[in-house]
């Protein structure tokens, strides 16, 4: 009784060929040529060339529309071309309908942008902890560097248009910037807050610019496979 050495399948006595993939026996009976039939095994030879799958020829629109796939997942990693396809054109759509809004009167700011930046709030969110899972670092990172400092310059602006709004420093636009840093200059307490977290907000956003530009960890990681689906001959 013996078996292939390529998929073990049993061989029947005499047989030149592996029933299960074709691969040669090596015995060949007298009379007969070692010739292999047509579906005959081929040992197959990667080259690192062929080390990855046709994913890795992912354009930037595949990687906007799989943003939208993956809508509210954060599992799993997402590569560098994923990650700023969907930049590039969420920016695209925002700047053509700011054009819109402003010319049907509603200005940079109308509802069609808001619209659109209601839609792609969740998917951008999870597609930035995706790639952060892509170079191996928590997506608490996210929320540290970029999502908190966000929040909290939020509130802060939120006070200071409430004081505006209720007369505590009166202007005809309180939602002039101007007007706003000249009311905080009364208020140190919130002027330092705001200087703090300024400051945190723009390092954090320079650490996951260079977060988001780095090349994606070689093979897996903790948070899935590589998203090149690299081949474990590479």
């Amino acid at each position: 009784m013996s078996f292939c050495e390529n998929c073990g399948i049993q061989l029947n006595d005499g047989a030149n060929f592996c029933r299960g993939c074709g691969k040669p026996t090596g015995k060949t009976p007298q009379g007969q040529t070692n010739d292999q039939p047509q579906n005959a095994y081929q040992p197959q030879n990667f080259s690192s060339q062929q080390s990855y799958s046709s994913m890795s020829n992912m354009s930037v629109w595949q990687g906007f529309i799989n943003g939208w796939k993956k809508y509210a997942v954060m599992r799993g990693r997402s590569r560098r071309t994923e990650y700023w396809g969907w930049v590039l054109f969420s920016t695209i759509f925002s700047v053509v309908l700011s054009i819109i809004d402003t010319i049907l009167g509603f200005g940079t700011i109308g509802p069609l942008n808001g619209i659109l930046s209601l839609a792609i709030l969740i998917p951008g969110i999870t597609i930035t902890v995706r790639r952060l899972h892509d170079i191996g670092r928590s997506g608490s990172s996210y929320f540290w560097l970029g999502f908190a400092p966000g929040i909290i310059l939020s509130i802060i602006i939120v006070i200071a248009t409430v004081n505006f709004y209720n007369g505590y420093f009166y202007s005809s636009n309180f939602y002039n910037i101007e007007t706003m840093l000249q009311y905080l200059r009364y208020n140190s307490s919130l002027l330092f807050f705001f200087i703090l977290t300024s400051i945190w907000s723009f390092v954090g956003g320079i650490i996951l610019l260079v977060y988001c530009c780095t090349d994606s960890t070689q093979g897996e990681n903790q948070y899935g496979p590589n998203p090149k689906w690299e081949s474990s001959q590479a």
